[in-house]
């Protein structure tokens, strides 16, 4: 189940501290916060390859230069 769309920023944040602070196992973590366990450990994940990062990400596939 993916995010839902409002205060998705913030609400990965929520689950990132959650995450971080090592109080939780992932299932928890992931029933609290109502997402997927993929979901959950795409999220850890995503954030330590792109760093602070946690804006929504486009799916669109890329323009051909000419």
């Amino acid at each position: 189940m993916p995010w839902t769309v409002s205060g998705v920023v913030e609400k990965k944040k929520g689950f990132l501290s959650d995450f971080v602070s090592g109080d939780w196992t992932m299932s928890g973590l992931c029933r609290m916060h109502g997402i997927s366990r993929a979901t959950g450990y795409a999220g850890p994940r995503h954030y330590i390859d792109r760093g602070q990062g946690l804006d929504a990400r486009s799916h669109a596939p890329g323009q051909a230069s000419a």
